[in-house]
């Protein structure tokens, strides 16, 4: 927010969200949905990796792409990496009723479900999601 030059005011105008809820976000009381997070990503011109703090830096000459839905994105990848919704739900722990949801585009995951997808699908968080090839 410093870098850009944003105020929680300011940060809140420019998502379309009240001020109260970017003090929560920066206080660590709540954190955004899969939505407000990508717009963040976007607004920012970031990785959602470094935006999680999952690297130190977002790489220079990256193109991010526009995110596809994440319901045939995660289809993709688990087909990919050949793991089952059964794998997710009895080695994971991941509900089934959760991965339905993603995979039908009826739910998206919270950021905490995106970091765990990653890490089972030994990727970045910016790949899972389709930011970048």
């Amino acid at each position: 927010m410093e870098e850009y030059g944003y105020t929680p005011l300011r940060l809140a105008t420019a998502l379309n969200i009240n001020r109260n809820t970017v003090t929560k976000y920066l206080t660590g009381v709540q954190l955004p949905n899969f939505a407000l997070f990508v717009q963040l990503t976007e607004l920012f011109g970031c990785s959602a990796d470094y935006l999680l703090g999952l690297q130190d830096y977002t790489p220079d000459n990256v193109t991010y792409r526009t995110i596809p839905p994440f319901g045939k994105r995660l289809r993709e990848l688990l087909a990919q990496r050949n793991i089952s919704q059964y794998c997710l739900n009895t080695t994971h722990h991941i509900s089934y009723d959760c991965i339905n949801k993603w995979l039908k585009g009826t739910t998206l995951p919270r950021l905490d479900s995106l970091c765990k997808l990653a890490t089972i699908l030994d990727c970045s968080v910016d790949y899972l999601i389709g930011k970048v090839q």
